[in-house]
């Protein structure tokens, strides 16, 4: 039997702006600067309250109360969604975002996971118009309730469940759905849905995330190594230089405009700056971000993500590479990026992650001949 719920969400299709890239670079937004909320990497609170309750809170038949305020009540239609505002968003029994005007997403066959700013996870795994959603799950604190299945209303907990579906992202004031991916530290947002204003593909570096993984580098680095004696020195050399650029207690936000073709090139000062280029393994594709301490010279960082892990490696001097262009292992960024963020990694599935190298490939073409952005 088909869905009798009426469409009440007041999100429609995010209108996408080409010709360019909006890049951000946040930074000094927090307070803690070891758990970033959503609002600290620059897509707003996501419509909660500030003031977070201890726990979620079971409040009837199918539903809960997240420590944001949200309210979330699932039944055999799907989830009804209402925010502390008064916006309310719907997602139906086929795993679709649904607006007044119909369905703004495609089924999620494989379930869909709404993320929201105060760090739960609203996941539903779709069924049918005739027989309803298959199942409806909160996760919060790493425990995963389940409210709904098959039919039957829960209050099932259980330890936290691997999910392999479409993530999304509740940002704004309630008002938007983003699509996140992130390569090492930056973010690549891709609006799915809006209501009210025009959003737009955003690529933020997020300024905490860089200077606390250079700092875990520093950390990592052996002081008395003998095969590279001034190791130690550089990286503490590196961590400063960070430190100094972007300091924990000063909130920096500033835009930029990145054209195709040309390549993408962050700057964090005259001479110091990120550039993003896209690399290939066989037919894997990624994209790996290098820290220059001077426009003219070989990185002296690189991030690099293969196959949903992160790290972060230190690059030799070309004189000083025989086997490897790297020194040492690298620090492994995986579980200390998932320790700050409000959610664990990875913040997209397979297709977002492939949706977000095709939107950025057009801006990463020539990354040997990078210019500086245009500020906005």
């Amino acid at each position: 039997m088909a869905s009798a719920l009426p469409l009440v969400a007041l999100l429609v299709v995010a209108p996408v702006q080409e010709r360019s890239l909006l890049v951000r670079l946040v930074s000094g937004q927090t307070k803690d600067p070891a758990h970033l909320a959503l609002g600290d990497l620059g897509f707003g609170s996501g419509g909660l309250s500030r003031d977070l309750a201890p726990k979620l809170r079971h409040t009837g038949k199918g539903e809960v109360v997240t420590r944001g305020g949200a309210v979330l009540a699932a039944s055999q239609h799907g989830v009804r969604i209402r925010l502390p505002g008064g916006q309310r968003l719907q997602i139906d029994e086929r795993a679709r975002l649904v607006g007044e005007a119909g369905p703004l997403t495609k089924p999620a066959t494989g379930g869909l996971e709404l993320r929201l700013g105060d760090g739960s996870c609203l996941r539903v795994r779709p069924g049918s118009e005739r027989y309803g959603v298959r199942e409806v799950s909160v996760i919060d604190s790493e425990v995963q309730w389940t409210l709904f299945r098959r039919g039957r209303y829960l209050r099932e907990r259980r330890h936290y469940e691997r999910f392999y579906g479409v993530r999304f992202y509740l940002g704004g004031n309630g008002d938007e759905v983003w699509s996140l991916v992130a390569f090492g530290p930056a973010l690549f947002g891709y609006p799915v849905a809006s209501h009210g204003k025009s959003i737009e593909p955003v690529l933020v570096v997020q300024g905490d995330v860089l200077r606390g993984a250079v700092a875990k580098l520093r950390d990592s680095t052996n002081p008395r190594s003998v095969q590279y004696p001034l190791a130690y020195k550089q990286a503490t050399a590196l961590a400063a230089a960070c430190a100094r650029l972007l300091p924990r207690k000063s909130p920096r936000d500033q835009k930029w405009r990145a054209i195709p073709e040309i390549g993408l090139d962050v700057p964090l000062s005259q001479e110091v700056r990120l550039r993003l280029a896209l690399v290939k393994r066989g037919a894997f594709e990624s994209v790996v971000t290098t820290f220059h301490t001077d426009p003219e010279a070989t990185p002296a960082l690189e991030f690099v993500e293969w196959a949903g892990r992160t790290k972060l490696y230190r690059v030799l001097p070309r004189a000083q590479r025989f086997r490897s262009r790297y020194m040492g292992r690298g620090v492994e960024l995986h579980d200390w990026l998932s320790e700050r963020l409000p959610w664990p990694l990875p913040l997209g599935c397979a297709s977002q992650r492939k949706r977000a190298l095709t939107e950025l490939r057009p801006y990463l073409k020539d990354p040997n001949k990078p210019k500086r952005l245009e500020r906005r």
